[in-house]
């Protein structure tokens, strides 16, 4: 599907994108954190697994949902001269929404006890774990698929030049971090003079 054909549907479903995307914050209890996330408190249903500093997430943790904010990440795409100044747009506000969210952890009584953040995403792995994060791949089905589409969809509307034409859409994966390295991550980059 032509970039131009796919924006013009993503345009078209925005509305019912927004409410369905308002409907899932409220739902799973997602507030706004940082300007660029939404995150809630939830309990981790999924196998266990260990993080690669050595914190365990085992079912039955609690564990902090993480949501990108996916309007606003469109609309910078949209707005962005290139595929790089959309990037770099990104990371201004993504790097100060950790800081938040890291603070928020660490303050709010009811987040202190959170093992590990956890969301679906399709930031670049090699991007994301410069900053500390953990990826999975998700496997293949019929939600991987829809989730793909989404993404793709997601781009193509943000992409009005054309950058991503036949780009394939991005697999999504399962984006990790501890609830101890988010904040000595970017708790840290605070303190810092």
């Amino acid at each position: 599907m032509g970039a131009s054909l796919s924006r013009l549907m993503w345009r078209a479903a925005a509305p019912v994108y927004e409410v369905s995307d308002r409907a899932y914050r409220r739902w799973n209890r997602l507030e706004e954190v940082g300007g660029i996330f939404y995150a809630g408190r939830a309990t981790w249903r999924g196998a266990g697994r260990r993080l690669e500093d050595g914190i365990e997430v085992n079912p039955g943790d609690p564990i902090l949902r993480l949501h990108l904010n996916s309007q606003l990440a469109a609309s910078d795409g949209a707005e962005a001269a290139s595929p790089a100044a959309a990037g770099i747009r990104f990371v201004r506000r993504f790097v100060p929404g950790c800081q938040a969210l890291a603070r928020r952890v660490s303050e709010d009584p009811g987040w202190r006890d959170v093992v590990a953040v956890h969301g679906v995403g399709w930031i670049s792995p090699y991007v994301g774990e410069r900053w500390g994060f953990e990826f999975e791949r998700l496997p293949d089905g019929l939600k991987t698929r829809l989730i793909r589409w989404h993404i793709g969809n997601l781009l193509a509307a943000a992409d009005r030049a054309g950058h991503r034409r036949g780009h394939p859409r991005p697999w999504p994966m399962h984006v990790w971090m501890s609830r101890r390295r988010l904040c000595e991550r970017f708790l840290d980059e605070l303190r810092r003079p």
